[in-house]
């Protein structure tokens, strides 16, 4: 599932949330968090933003607490969980997007010897060849 298919699975739980009975305690998060995963659906955000955002649902829909509403709470545990998993970079499986770099290309962009052409070179920083660097 890409990132774009959770947010919009995440906006359709929590729209659906406005569509129940709810507490009242819960609904000011629930319209809180439903207006952030909107604002993600419909605006294309950096992957930075995205985990940003997704934080926020993931906070407010724990202070949300109980809707009093057994298929509301369904949404709400369908929902924080994908938030979680944006929140945290991760996909469905609980792999992360990002490589070990950190910049999400799955590139690996350098290898041991540092000089980002990932071809090896046997360069691994003992110099006992005598050829240096």
């Amino acid at each position: 599932m890409s990132d774009d298919d959770r947010i919009e699975a995440m906006y359709e739980h929590l729209a659906a949330t406005a569509e129940r009975p709810v507490a009242r305690s819960a609904s000011a998060y629930l319209g809180e968090a439903e207006a952030v995963a909107r604002d993600l659906a419909e605006r294309p955000a950096d992957p930075a933003t995205v985990r940003e955002r997704a934080g926020h649902v993931v906070r407010l829909l724990r202070e949300a607490g109980d809707t009093e509403d057994d298929e509301a709470d369904e949404h709400v545990a369908a929902a924080l969980a994908l938030a979680e998993a944006l929140a945290a970079g991760t996909g469905s499986d609980g792999a992360s997007d990002s490589d070990d770099n950190g910049d999400s290309d799955d590139k690996g962009d350098s290898d041991d010897n540092g000089d980002s052409d990932d071809k090896g070179d046997n360069d691994d920083g003992d110099h006992r060849d005598g050829d240096g660097p």
